[in-house]
């Protein structure tokens, strides 16, 4: 089963299943949102590929990334990791939101959640 969305004070965490990033790649709609016209990064854009693969590769690696970032019904970033956590508990989590809401706690607060 695919892990519910998190929510924070300000904030809803969507995890990406295979539909929603073919979607994003695609820059199609997506169902309930706004995109903030600063997203997907390239960073994002040149990811998805393999994230894909990965998705569709391995069941274990869903839920690890990525998240997309929500503010107020709209998509401002993405969060994620490279996997999950290895052998000693430790993962990598990568995060990025459009350079118009940056420096206001916004991928703290969206990295917090996902820790929980």
């Amino acid at each position: 089963m695919p892990p519910a969305d998190v929510r924070t004070e300000r904030l809803r965490l969507i995890p990406c299943d295979a539909a929603l990033l073919a979607a994003v790649m695609r820059d199609e709609p997506l169902p309930g949102l706004r995109r903030h016209f600063e997203w997907p990064g390239d960073d994002l854009r040149g990811a998805i590929p393999i994230m894909l693969a990965r998705l569709t590769e391995r069941a274990e690696t869903a839920g690890w990334g990525p998240w997309l970032i929500v503010l107020d019904g709209e998509v401002i970033g993405d969060a994620g990791t490279h996997g999950p956590p290895d052998e000693t508990g430790e993962a990598e989590i990568g995060f990025a939101v459009v350079p118009a809401l940056r420096r206001r706690g916004i991928a703290s607060e969206a990295v917090e959640a996902l820790l929980g």
